[in-house]
């Protein structure tokens, strides 16, 4: 699906007055990211900057999609999808052409983490379709490969948790550490450098009794002036021989994941957040909170921090 590079004053220079030129690459909606990738080698995307032509929206930035056919051909009808987002200090706008609905497959410019996710959906796609077709009690049972070693982590717990889950991220056989304060060190600046786009995330903690909870996190971790994030958003506590207790979206509200540069990151809100860390990742608090009808999940309602890691699925 091909899409169009709308005009600002920065891409008509870029673009030598080339505006509007079509830019061949795909549009792939996800869970909680709209992407918007060129292919390798498309000259309007070398001649706008590929920096302007490749977008990573999360869904709670969006501010409308609208979709619409029109006339492409001898009676052929086309679809176009009109995205708009807020970029902060203005209103980001992009068209969409839908030309075939056909992944390529063999196109050399689908990044890794887009193709994965597609065969992700794919797969889950296919399996729902087919009356045999499902993820199997062993690959649940699966132990993950790390990108490296987790200061927190053992492989029941992994095994636990990637059980809670939602499916289509339990096909991948592999997590990325994003952050760790034990690799990185203690900073704010650096967690939201290293987390990036990537999305979904398990954010762990370890508290200094030595407790485990954490959250897993459908959004970006980007600084927001609000809450942001979807109701597939849980919190959950490793309580040693009982297990994980996991705690899901109580519907209450809607504060899932908090973000501001100097105030540290927090999951869940109300009276109080489920899991917050300050931004020295020194100090933190977890109480009873009502969007995911939680008790405190930490030692104490106000912990030190031991260690945190930030996990994604997937390279």
């Amino acid at each position: 699906q091909p899409f169009h590079q709308d005009r600002n004053d920065d891409a008509i220079e870029l673009a030598d007055g080339v505006w509007g030129a079509p830019v061949q690459g795909l549009c792939m909606v996800l869970p909680s990211l709209v992407v918007l990738e060129p292919v390798v080698g498309d000259q309007n995307a070398r001649r706008v900057g590929k920096k302007y032509c490749q977008i990573r929206i999360p869904v709670e930035k969006l501010q409308r999609i609208e979709l619409c056919e029109f006339e492409r051909h001898e009676g052929e009808k086309g679809g176009k999808l009109r995205l708009l987002w807020d970029c902060g200090d203005a209103i980001g706008e992009r068209f969409v052409v839908v030309w075939d609905s056909q992944f390529p497959g063999h196109v050399e410019g689908v990044t890794e983490s887009i193709r994965e996710n597609k065969e992700a959906i794919d797969l889950v796609h296919l399996e729902a379709a087919s009356p045999h077709g499902h993820v199997t009690e062993s690959e649940d049972e699966a132990v993950p490969e790390l990108s490296r070693e987790s200061m927190i982590f053992t492989d029941d717990m992994m095994v636990a948790i990637r059980k809670k889950i939602p499916k289509r991220f339990r096909l991948h056989d592999r997590w990325e550490l994003l952050y760790s304060t034990a690799v990185h060190g203690i900073s704010l600046g650096t967690f939201f450098r290293n987390s990036g786009w990537r999305a979904p995330s398990l954010l762990v903690v370890m508290d200094d009794k030595y407790n485990v909870f954490g959250a897993f996190c459908p959004a970006p971790w980007e600084t927001h002036f609000t809450y942001f994030g979807t109701g597939e958003c849980f919190v959950f506590r490793w309580k040693g021989v009982d297990g994980l207790q996991v705690f899901r979206w109580s519907q209450m509200n809607d504060f899932f994941q908090l973000a501001r540069n100097g105030e540290g990151i927090a999951v869940g809100g109300g009276t109080n957040n489920a899991v917050r860390l300050d931004p020295d990742f020194l100090h933190g608090s977890s109480g009873p909170c009502e969007t995911f009808n939680s008790p405190s999940l930490a030692s104490s309602e106000e912990f030190k921090c031991l260690f945190c890691e930030l996990w994604a699925f997937g390279d």
